[in-house]
């Protein structure tokens, strides 16, 4: 039986969801001509699974809903969701060096291979490597997934003590679609995108 190593999957909101948020794993320090291959090569996979709802974007970056797609895709090894491509290209997150070697190796063309309907989804290495890489702040992490009333009673102690911690806020702006808040020093996020942004997904 086929095993299609995942990738890119993303917290869904729910309470059991195991997955990582986008935010942790912002790089714009990337190689801008990497992160446009990898565009090209995400978008041309192919198809393994179609569902039907669309996905959105969890920077809330006000992309219609069709652009992040319904399917999953695939190039015989790896599979992500079809709106990977998106947040590499619009977000800037960071992908595996395992898949982009994998790409490149490819000349970043998706390979003629056919994948089998009873292939196996492993998201094994991806929450492994998701665990062991984000950029994120374990403080911050934990804000994300609270609950927006226990948030709003909290708030501003928490965002004093990251403030505190990471020794202020940065020159830059916070990386959240449509923010200007500074972001915090060492980090591409400001304190209140935790609360004002991620707590408001679907």
């Amino acid at each position: 039986m086929q095993r299609l190593i995942a990738i890119g999957f993303w917290n869904d909101g729910s309470d059991d969801c195991p997955m990582h948020n986008p935010q942790e794993f912002i790089d714009p320090s990337g190689d801008v001509a990497l992160r446009e291959s990898l565009f090209h090569y995400l978008r041309t996979g192919h198809s393994f699974a179609q569902y039907l709802g669309f996905s959105w974007c969890r920077f809330a970056c006000g992309i219609d809903e069709n652009e992040m797609g319904s399917a999953d895709l695939g190039d015989g090894v790896w599979i992500w969701p079809e709106g990977l491509a998106h947040y590499v290209a619009r977000h800037e997150i960071r992908l595996p060096n395992e898949f982009v070697e994998h790409a490149r190796a490819n000349g970043f063309r998706i390979p003629e291979v056919e994948l089998q309907g009873d292939a196996i989804e492993d998201t094994s290495f991806w929450s492994d490597w998701c665990g062991a890489n984000t950029n994120g702040d374990a403080d911050a992490q934990a804000l994300w997934r609270r609950a927006p009333d226990e948030i709003e009673a909290a708030d501003n102690d928490i965002y004093e003590k990251l403030i505190e911690k990471h020794g202020g806020l940065a020159d830059k702006i916070c990386m959240w679609a449509g923010c200007e808040n500074q972001a915090l020093k060492g980090l591409v996020f400001c304190p209140a995108c935790a609360h004002q942004k991620m707590n408001a997904w679907p």
